[in-house]
């Protein structure tokens, strides 16, 4: 093999490096061959046990932040944290927990009674929770908003969005690009429908009006257009009260105006008695994807597609989602522009076409159910966070997501450390000689010739630019690369 001609550099060799590799400069001054490598799941709380783990990436500052509610002997100490997370690569490290909630959470006893959203128009965290001060049905659902800064949080005055009730059904909608939240959940106690938006104001939040809901809920959940000026929200009518016949399942159309809403005419979803509703708003087509199961069988889910006109739901055919496509909540994923069917250890995305729905196969997320996965705005980045079963600790992981996968790996390039190519095979810790900038690399293959060549992020070369996008340089033959950094 011809050796590389031109600059070179010698430094000593972190793990082995193959002839002919890509090669990065570490900041200990060692050399290494770009590879990728599998993420580690960290706790978020160091050693404290938790319940009801949620997280949501903060766009503006490049964090992730990540709440849970302390698990402890008493009441009053099941109080609610946020920490800081700063990711670098597939690696977090996490700064010191902050308490934002001082009562009794009732994550404590119902997990999935903690959100969190970023809203990038503001650049706030906004998380809605339940709290309590005492007794078991005196409850409140709260909200605060925190603002990232450096490797902690701090939060403006809570506010209560609803008072005395039981938010264990609790449901938020949020779409970036606008300030706003939409809030639904039902009173445990009187199965009244609760359902308010929310704005932003400086360090703390301003809630509208609750509309008048002539239905007993028995479960409800949103989906939140704020650049249409709606939302949809889908639910069920306890069977004591239906004054529409025997059918359980209804969705409607929430006019919003500012922070006020008024409520459409409810249309038919099922004929029969429905559960475990979700719903979720696809920007990509701008339509609503309904699901739920029914009661008389619940391993089968079905889903509508639903289109907005006015104050009026059309609603397209039930759709019978895939065996073991058993969704507990939906996300939408800007990244591939699809719906991501969330459920136990696993997703499917969902693509909508007119009145269809095309769901992919399962994607594996990991061994422990996700009590939270949060999508960033814009970019590939994917964070999952869950109970580890054994410790009870709130672990959180990242990765990236394509169309088909979802991988929790990391890659050792950047941006700014791309060294050159190998000169020669090295063992680890032995000096390697690395041609860099202005040299001709003639130890490799398969280059394309008059192309211009990126790093990939597991080391290969490519005339396609990664995610970071690293110049290797220009390939004067299939085995003769010109960097040019």
């Amino acid at each position: 093999t011809a050796p590389p001609s031109g600059t070179s550099v010698t430094a000593v060799a972190s793990g082995s490096i193959d002839e002919g590799s890509t090669v990065v400069l570490n900041s200990d001054g060692t050399v290494s061959m770009v590879s990728t490598m599998v993420s580690e799941a960290v706790s978020a709380s160091g050693d404290v046990i938790a319940w009801d783990v949620q997280c949501a990436f903060d766009e503006g500052t490049g964090k992730l932040v990540v709440t849970y509610v302390r698990r402890a002997p008493t009441e009053d100490e099941c109080n609610g944290f946020a920490v800081v997370g700063t990711v670098s690569g597939g690696s977090i490290s996490f700064g010191t927990p902050v308490l934002y909630n001082s009562m009794w959470q009732v994550g404590a006893w119902f997990n999935g009674t903690t959100k969190i959203v970023y809203d990038v128009v503001t650049g706030k965290i906004i998380i809605v929770y339940g709290a309590n001060d005492g007794g078991w049905y005196i409850m409140e659902l709260k909200c605060i908003v925190g603002t990232v800064n450096g490797d902690t949080i701090e939060f403006g005055e809570d506010v209560t969005v609803f008072s005395d009730v039981d938010p264990s059904t609790l449901n938020l909608a949020h779409q970036q690009g606008d300030s706003r939240i939409m809030v639904c959940m039902r009173d445990e106690g009187s199965w009244d429908a609760f359902l308010k938006v929310g704005s932003i104001s400086g360090t703390t939040m301003m809630f509208g009006s609750n509309p008048s809901f002539a239905y007993e809920l028995w479960d409800g959940v949103v989906a939140f257009n704020a650049a249409g000026g709606y939302g949809v929200v889908a639910f069920g009518d306890r069977p004591e009260w239906d004054e529409m016949g025997d059918r359980y399942c209804y969705a409607a159309v929430v006019s919003v105006n500012g922070t006020e809403m008024s409520l459409g005419s409810p249309v038919i979803c099922s004929a029969d008695e429905a559960d475990n509703f979700i719903c979720c708003h696809d920007e990509q087509s701008g339509k609503v994807l309904i699901a739920y199961c029914l009661l008389a069988n619940r391993s089968i889910y079905y889903a509508h597609v639903g289109t907005v006109s006015g104050t009026t739901l059309q609603l397209g055919p039930a759709v019978t989602l895939p065996a073991l496509c058993t969704p507990g909540r939906m996300a939408y994923c800007p990244e591939v522009g699809k719906i991501a069917l969330i459920q136990e250890e696993r997703i499917h995305f969902a693509t909508l076409s007119g009145d269809s729905i095309s769901v992919g196969d399962a994607i594996a997320l990991g061994q422990d159910s996700p009590y939270g996965l949060a999508f960033k705005a814009s970019g590939a980045d994917v964070a999952y966070v869950y109970i580890d079963t054994a410790t009870k600790l709130p672990m959180a992981k990242v990765g990236t997501v394509s169309q088909s996968a979802i991988v929790f790996e990391s890659s050792n390039i950047t941006a700014e450390n791309f060294l050159g190519i190998a000169s020669a095979a090295c063992g680890d810790g032995g000096d390697a000689t690395v041609a860099t900038v202005g040299s001709s690399a003639s130890n490799l293959s398969g280059l394309t010739a008059a192309r211009k060549h990126y790093v990939q992020n597991d080391g290969s070369l490519g005339v396609v630019p990664a995610d970071p996008a690293v110049y290797a340089g220009l390939a004067l033959s299939p085995s003769v690369l010109l960097l040019k950094g």
